[in-house]
C-alpha cells in the first residue's frame, strides 16, 4: 500500500496540529479504528473518508484521507487530535477504557511519498 501527501500539507500539519502525517498512516491500519463517510467533502471523483483511531504513540486521532482510483494508494489530507465527541464515540464502540496496549495494531506495510 502507498500512502501519499501534499509535501506543504506534511510540515503544515505538524506545527499546527502537532501530529505528524507518519503516525496518521499507522492509524489506517489499526483493528479498531472508526471509518465514516464524509459526502460534504467528498467529490464526483473522489470520496473522502474521516477515521477516528488510536495511535501507537497513544493519541486518539482523527484522520481525512481519501483512497486513490487505483486502489492501491491512500493519500492523507489532514491529522489532528481527536475531540471529546470523537473519543467518546470510539470508547462507545470499543470499551471505555482505551489504551494503546489493549488495541493490536497490523503490521504497516506502506511507503510515504510527498507529492509536491
Amino acid at each position: 500500500m502507498l500512502i501519499t501527501c501534499n509535501g506543504f500539507k506534511f510540515f503544515y500539519n505538524r506545527f499546527v496540529h502537532g501530529v505528524p502525517f507518519r503516525e496518521a498512516a499507522e492509524c489506517i491500519f489499526s483493528t479498531q479504528a472508526i471509518v465514516i463517510e464524509d459526502p460534504k467533502h467528498s467529490t464526483e471523483t473522489e470520496t473522502r473518508y474521516n477515521l477516528i483511531a488510536t495511535s501507537p504513540a497513544g493519541r486518539v486521532l482523527f484522520v481525512g484521507f481519501c483512497k486513490r482510483q487505483n486502489g492501491f494508494e491512500t493519500r492523507i489530507i489532514s491529522a489532528r487530535r481527536a475531540n471529546r465527541k470523537h473519543r467518546k464515540l470510539l470508547a462507545a464502540k470499543f470499551g471505555t477504557n482505551l489504551t494503546y496496549r489493549a488495541i493490536k495494531h497490523k503490521k504497516p506495510t506502506y511507503r510515504m511519498r510527498f507529492l509536491w
